[in-house]
């Protein structure tokens, strides 16, 4: 039998961007869409760590 795996939604397997997989922390409900995409441009390297720090505090 094959499925989306234990904890995850058949919708949380990828998305038409090509970004693949999202894990729970940033597909959740209730996480702000733009918190969540400056989590990913954060892990991609996009943005330093200064600037995601700044950016986490101006979007809470």
């Amino acid at each position: 039998m094959s499925g989306p795996g234990p904890g995850r939604s058949p919708g949380v397997r990828g998305s038409s961007t090509g970004r693949g997989s999202r894990g729970p922390e940033v597909a959740g409900e209730g996480m702000d869409p733009a918190l969540a995409e400056l989590r990913l441009r954060y892990a991609r390297g996009e943005v330093g760590r200064e600037e995601f720090l700044q950016r986490k505090i101006d979007l809470e």
